[in-house]
């Protein structure tokens, strides 16, 4: 195969012809195995994208790639036990061979990838629908979270300062896919997208303040459900990229641990006092009446 050809990712005739000659063996067995595959590519060594390829077309033919030994695990169950002793005896060569194994990346790749099943079209639109959904559902949480909210405070800080810039908190596309090229420009319109934030969450705070003191009126209560919608659209429409998403779960997830520890210690202290809880709180509420 030529190096003009293995840039393209494409396979040569010759290679075509072989796998087309796999195709039709595969589909009267059902499989083909690793080995069948490196034999009739012989010294030609694909590129990783031209083995996907070659994957790709036995999994659309529903040819299952195998290991050798899965082969003999196959052959074997279908073999009644009468002849089983003569294919051992028969097939089974003790002189020494060749050794199979190789130092080869590519054909490395090539055999751990033959025992990976792989995913079917549908099976990849699932995947992306259950990652798609995961980020929404964190999304979700993430808006309801003051811890979350302090956070978000800090990294429109640094954006504003110039510590960070777009590409630190986002993924690297626009609204339409595109990949961001000017980065100054696209972090100008992340602090936008931060300031339109806080503008919708300074106007739910306004009236939940109004809401703890008394009861709102219908039109007052209808702008809170106005201002809370606003500020999660406003938080949907930031595409944080895995990164920040990640540092995010971090964040509410070293604060639960810290939770969980108070609560470890409080516990070891009721059990030092050795006093009922009613009593503890009595007593609390003594000491920080006298503190006052």
């Amino acid at each position: 195969m030529s190096t003009a050809n293995k840039s393209d990712n494409e396979l040569s005739s010759v290679e075509k012809k072989l796998i087309k000659e796999l195709v039709s063996d595969g589909r009267e067995k059902g499989f083909v195995t690793i080995d069948e595959i490196n034999e009739s590519l012989g010294d030609e060594t694909p590129s990783p994208e031209q083995l996907e390829k070659i994957f790709n077309i036995f999994a659309e033919m529903d040819i299952e790639v195998i290991d050798s030994e899965k082969k003999m695990d196959i052959v074997s169950d279908q073999t009644d036990s009468a002849t089983e002793l003569d294919n051992e005896t028969s097939e089974l060569n003790l002189d020494p061979g060749i050794d199979n194994s190789t130092d080869d990346p590519v054909r490395m790749y090539l055999r751990e990838m033959g025992s990976i099943q792989l995913l079917s079209r549908d099976g990849e639109v699932e995947v992306a629908k259950r990652i798609e959904k995961g980020n929404e559902d964190l999304i979700e949480i993430f808006s309801d979270s003051k811890l979350i909210l302090l956070y978000l405070q800090n990294l429109t800080k640094h954006l504003k300062n110039k510590k960070i810039k777009a590409r630190h908190v986002i993924s690297g596309l626009d609204e339409d896919d595109n990949v961001i090229e000017d980065e100054d420009k696209a972090t100008v319109k992340l602090i936008t997208q931060f300031d339109i934030l806080w503008k919708h969450h300074r106007s739910v705070n306004k009236f939940q303040k109004h809401q703890a003191k008394r009861k709102l009126q219908p039109a007052e209560k209808k702008r809170l459900e106005e201002s809370e919608s606003l500020f999660k659209d406003a938080i949907r429409n930031i595409s944080f990229n895995s990164r920040q998403i990640e540092l995010m779960c971090d964040e509410i997830l070293n604060h639960k641990e810290k939770i969980n520890l108070t609560f470890r210690k409080m516990n070891s202290n009721i059990n030092s006092l050795d006093l009922p809880v009613e009593k503890m709180d009595k007593l609390f509420e003594q000491l920080s009446s006298a503190t006052k």
